[in-house]
């Protein structure tokens, strides 16, 4: 069985710079979809605050799940 405490130090430097990456690319995956979401939520400046509102959580939430598809693609990328 294999533990975090088995690995070098070099080994356990090297995994964190390849989570650091991921992490940054799912982070800059959400962040696209969210603001192309957020200009297009209040691109009608004569919307209802309502219909606005719901709209920027709708960008929001589109964000979030761009980011935890990317995560899962990319998890799924390692096990194939």
């Amino acid at each position: 069985m294999s533990h975090a405490l088995d690995h070098s130090a070099e080994e356990v430097n090297e995994m964190a710079k390849k989570n650091n990456a991921f992490i940054l690319m799912a982070l800059k995956t959400s962040a696209n979809h969210i603001g192309s979401g957020l200009l297009n939520a209040v691109a009608d400046a004569n919307q209802p605050t309502d219909v606005a509102l719901s709209n920027i959580v709708a960008a929001l939430k589109t964000g979030a799940v761009a980011a935890g598809q990317e995560i899962a693609r990319e998890r799924l990328s390692k096990l194939i």
